[in-house]
């Protein structure tokens, strides 16, 4: 069984809060940051589970991380366009995800212990992330309409309802996983589940796709779908 203690480093349940309360730009600067960290998380959730040999669990996270890398693009693009200056968030410390212990080893090694373990810790870190980001999403829509800036407010309620439906297929995966007590059996037939949602949806490219296909029928798929709330 590999080691599945949680590596020094910022750990997922004690995170700084953002700051950003004495104007506009900093508190957008901090969403920044934070969406920067966010996709730090979701990038390695993806490795995570693909190194447990959980390739639907891994392109769920793949999925959220090409979603999110598009919020934080609308956020850089939203404040230039409102406020004709550039963000230049912080370089803060990311957290960390995957047990150190782990780099030691090959997929082979990975036992049916550490498969039910991983994917139990995985989903704990997952929700505790975005349970985080939503609190810190709601602390700035706070700040922004106490100061009047309602164009500004309203952005960020957009991205609190955005992780609001996140959380909500993480509450539901949490649930039925416990329910199923972490069936090796039961997780291994909802990663094909998945990954066949994946393929047909378009959100994933094939070997013979051109990417430019691939990335305008991603793109469509990003803002019309939700791939994977209905397997929980």
């Amino acid at each position: 069984m590999l080691d599945n203690n949680q590596p020094m480093g910022m750990s997922m349940t004690s995170q700084p809060e953002m700051g950003g309360s004495g104007s506009v730009h900093e508190i957008f600067n901090s969403i920044a940051e934070h969406m920067q960290k966010g996709l730090s998380v979701h990038e390695q959730l993806a490795n995570y589970y693909d190194f447990l040999g959980m390739d639907g669990f891994s392109e769920e996270h793949e999925h959220h991380y090409n979603e999110e890398a598009q919020n934080l693009r609308n956020l850089n693009r939203y404040y230039l366009n409102n406020y004709d200056k550039m963000l230049n968030p912080k370089k803060g410390e990311e957290p960390s995800i995957i047990p150190q212990n782990w780099y030691k080893h090959t997929r082979n090694e990975v036992d049916p212990t550490t498969k039910r373990s991983g994917v139990e810790n995985g989903i704990k870190q997952w929700r505790d992330w975005e349970s985080n980001t939503k609190h810190e999403y709601e602390k700035a829509y706070k700040q922004l309409m106490d100061m009047n800036e309602t164009s500004a407010a309203f952005f960020v309620k957009d991205l609190i309802d955005n992780v609001a439906e996140e959380l909500e297929t993480v509450n539901k995966q949490s649930r039925k996983l416990k329910d199923e007590e972490f069936d090796l059996k039961y997780i291994t037939e909802l990663q094909d589940k998945l990954i066949t949602k994946n393929q047909n949806s378009g959100s994933r490219r094939t070997y013979d796709q051109p990417e430019s296909e691939y990335r305008r029928t991603s793109r469509n798929y990003r803002y019309t779908n939700k791939p994977f709330n209905e397997y929980y």
